[in-house]
């Protein structure tokens, strides 16, 4: 048991690194209390994400940070690094799929030569849904400044492991 170890190692313990979800795709449901025993001896918590053995790196260091603390770092590394990729993405979008309206592209590969100057009209496309995505994502951001809490994501907008844990908890009440 964890709070044994934590009891007896106290403030020894600088850090608990773990793998979440594990490699086989299983969510702890207790992790935000594993985390806070080990946050009330003073170490961190290093999460290692693992799904179907592609490895991410997630520093929970953020989430000790407060909320206007972290939604200034979410708007300026959207500012820094989200808009200026996705907007080149929807900008050159729109030659790239010009040129190929403009020449009735087709695929060489393809022996029947595949008409395909129509699809690579939702690379702009694509890239514009991802700007207003990021713009409604800033506005969150500015709340959550102001406010002190994040707002509340509708359902269908749950990030995926909030989704997976809100289903272990009612299979666990069933």
């Amino acid at each position: 048991d964890l709070s044994i170890k934590v009891n007896k190692f106290d403030n020894q313990i600088g850090a608990l690194m773990l793998t979440y979800p594990s490699t086989h795709g299983v969510f702890e449901l207790q992790i935000r209390k594993i985390c806070d025993l080990i946050h009330s001896v003073g170490g961190f918590v290093y999460l290692d994400g693992a799904n179907l053995n592609a490895q991410v790196g997630g520093d929970v260091i953020y989430r000790l940070f407060s909320v206007p603390t972290q939604a200034k770092i979410d708007m300026v590394l959207y500012f820094l690094f989200y808009f200026p990729g996705i907007c080149a993405l929807a900008f050159s979008g729109i030659d790239y799929a010009g040129n190929a309206w403009h020449s009735k592209e087709t695929s060489w590969n393809s022996p029947a030569q595949i008409q395909i100057y129509m699809i690579k009209t939702l690379i702009p496309v694509a890239g514009f849904i991802l700007i207003n995505q990021g713009i409604s994502e800033v506005m969150r951001c500015m709340i959550a400044i102001k406010t002190g809490e994040w707002p509340q994501r509708q359902d269908d907008v749950l990030e995926t492991e909030e989704k997976l844990m809100r289903e272990a908890r009612e299979k666990e009440n069933l």
